[in-house]
């Protein structure tokens, strides 16, 4: 189920959008998330399962009769996926994207040689890095080895197996070849991602990037211009401690559990300048809204970045109408060129409202952050003689 990034809404559903959040606000029952929990240092990565091949060129046969054993077809009652087999600990869990089992806290696993996990109980998700962990699953399956790695150049083959548009009940994954044509971070979430011309489309989503020595580097996440034209993979250094973490039962994303509609029931957070704090669109129109004191003459800029969001934002004071609210959609660029940045100048002192949508009916993470602007001069306070 990898997607691409969706067309913004007319200006009319916008307009709805915003009444809507307006509405929202007065009545006291939007939401929204928490805060960013930073991970600890990561840990050196040690092999496991199957070892790497070499460090040499391997034959595309040999690369793939070592991984597809391991590569799971993962199907929801909304669609299906990919996951690969791994161990951590004493235990074998399976490895897919959270896009692609949410909101189902179960999924159908199926393994080339047609073992059938039925019910497979989700683990635990990261919607920031879009990871999800299926398990503990019990095979004689060989699981797929997890290093840091050597860092792929651009340039350098690579390979993608998974299971792209797949319709058959038992079905085999498939070979892609391709290179990497560019490396893309997202520098505030501290994730980085191979850029591949291999033909990347849905259903890939979940299952593994291959190098040309056979280790595996990446999981395929998305896919932007024409469908099969460019696929992004989150490197598996970036991944791998995440995934442990979820398996060791952290929140990871620092957005608290989210399987219910009404599980992000919070209270409105109040922002400050320098802040960078984790959202989550939790269900079609769902609106967040969080608080910020400003005073007189305070510029600021709030951005907001996703990786599977279009996301808008708008400012206003409290007492704002819907034709007062300040709006961006995408100037803030990013990795799809869909991030909002909105530049924001206070005119009174006092409390002011953000307001994160999303352009499309899509649920997923975002990540907000506040930043103060040049010639920025709050008012001092004067003090009476």
């Amino acid at each position: 189920m990898t997607r691409s990034k969706r067309r913004p809404c007319s200006g009319a559903d916008r307009a709805l959008a915003l009444l809507l959040a307006t509405i929202c606000w007065l009545a006291g029952a939007c939401t929204a998330p928490s805060a960013v929990v930073s991970p600890p240092a990561q840990p050196t990565l040690a092999p496991l399962g199957i070892p790497a091949l070499p460090q040499t060129p391997a034959e595309p046969a040999q690369i793939y009769q070592r991984i597809a054993p391991a590569i799971a077809f993962i199907e929801t009652d909304w669609g299906t996926g990919s996951g690969f087999l791994v161990d951590m600990g004493s235990q074998q869990y399976v490895v897919t994207n959270s896009h692609v089992v949410r909101p189902f806290a179960a999924a159908r696993v199926v393994f080339p040689n047609g073992l059938e996990l039925l019910d497979t109980p989700l683990v635990d998700w990261d919607l920031i890095a879009d990871l999800a962990v299926l398990g503990p699953v019990t095979t004689t399956i060989p699981s797929l080895s997890i290093t840091e790695g050597q860092r792929q150049p651009v340039g350098a083959y690579v390979y993608l197996v998974g299971y792209p548009g797949e319709s058959e009940a038992m079905p085999q994954p498939t070979l892609a070849r391709g290179l990497i044509s560019n490396v893309r971070q997202w520098k505030n979430a501290e994730l980085t991602y191979y850029q591949t011309d291999a033909s990347t489309v849905g259903g890939q989503s979940g299952g593994v990037l291959v190098s040309a020595d056979g280790q595996i580097i990446g999981i395929p996440t998305f896919w932007f211009g024409e469908p099969g034209a460019f696929g992004l993979a989150l490197l598996t250094a970036d991944a791998w401690p995440r995934l442990q973490r979820l398996v060791a039962g952290e929140d990871v994303d620092g957005l608290g559990q989210r399987r219910a509609l009404l599980d992000d029931a919070t209270e409105r957070i109040t922002l400050a300048v320098g802040d960078v704090v984790a959202g989550n669109i939790d269900y079609a129109n769902d609106v967040d809204i969080f608080l910020i004191e400003l005073q007189e003459g305070q510029r600021i800029a709030v951005l907001v970045e996703s990786m599977g969001l279009d996301p808008m934002v708008s400012m206003g004071s409290t007492k704002a109408s819907e034709a007062e609210l300040e709006f961006d959609d995408d100037s803030g660029r990013g990795i799809f060129g869909t991030d909002a940045k909105l530049a924001f100048e206070a005119a009174e002192a006092g409390n002011y409202m953000i307001i994160v949508q999303n352009n499309t009916p899509e649920t997923g993470a975002y990540l907000i952050s506040i930043q103060e602007t040049p010639g920025t001069e709050p008012e001092a306070e004067s003090s009476g003689s």
